[in-house]
């Protein structure tokens, strides 16, 4: 049976926030086993929405040893899902479990707690891999609840199961928010989000500011 297409919604501005790290949920497989997901939740401060977000890792990628231009090499997916969780580029923002740390000290202190939760473990194939246990990195992540962050809230997409001539998903706008990425909130990036707030507001709003 065919359909109509679906419309989009209107185009919603970001809104840069601030809130508090409240949960941290058990770390589990996801559906096709390709990484862990652990589900955090966000209340905000003023304005925004509560949010959650999933922070995608494997066991290995936490290790003190592991090179991902070395694992990686050759595989933008997981690439990608690399950069976005554990390690961004020195140019862009933080990372998820960067900027779940909220200032770049504690985030050091973050990574130094998972990385000594590495133990050595054997695979299926009987050879010696080291790891970070679920347990031990829920535990790290765990001290980040109370935690204030900045975080930017995205308007969500839905897919609508087609795809494109570039066999990529077609997705539409809906009228609802999701989480976006981190930023760290000193008073630097506070004064440039109010900025982009007045110069550019059908992009942008700021919800450190006001309650909506």
């Amino acid at each position: 049976m065919a359909l109509f297409k679906a419309a989009s919604a209107p185009k919603l501005p970001r809104i840069a926030c601030i809130g508090t790290v409240t949960d941290v949920a058990d770390t589990k497989i996801s559906q096709k086993g390709v990484y862990n997901v652990t589900n955090i939740t966000i209340e905000p401060r003023g304005g925004g929405y509560p949010t959650k977000f999933a922070l995608l890792t494997r066991p290995e990628w936490l290790t003190p040893g592991y090179d991902p231009d070395v694992e990686l090499d050759g595989q933008p997916g997981p690439a990608f899902v690399y950069k976005t969780n554990i390690m961004a580029a020195s140019d862009s923002g933080p990372s998820r479990l960067i900027g779940l740390a909220g200032s770049l000290e504690k985030a050091n202190i973050l990574v130094d707690t998972i990385m000594a939760g590495a133990a050595s473990v054997e695979d299926t194939d009987g050879n010696t891999v080291s790891v970070v246990p679920d347990e031990k990195l829920d535990a790290a992540l765990r001290t980040c609840i109370g935690t204030t962050v900045g975080f930017v809230l995205q308007q969500k997409l839905e897919d609508t199961g087609v795809v494109d001539e570039h066999n990529k998903k077609v997705k539409i706008r809906t009228s609802n928010y999701e989480f976006g990425e981190f930023f760290f909130a000193d008073d630097k990036a506070l004064a440039k989000y109010r900025r982009l707030a007045k110069e550019r507001p059908e992009d942008w709003r700021v919800g450190f500011d006001e309650a909506f």
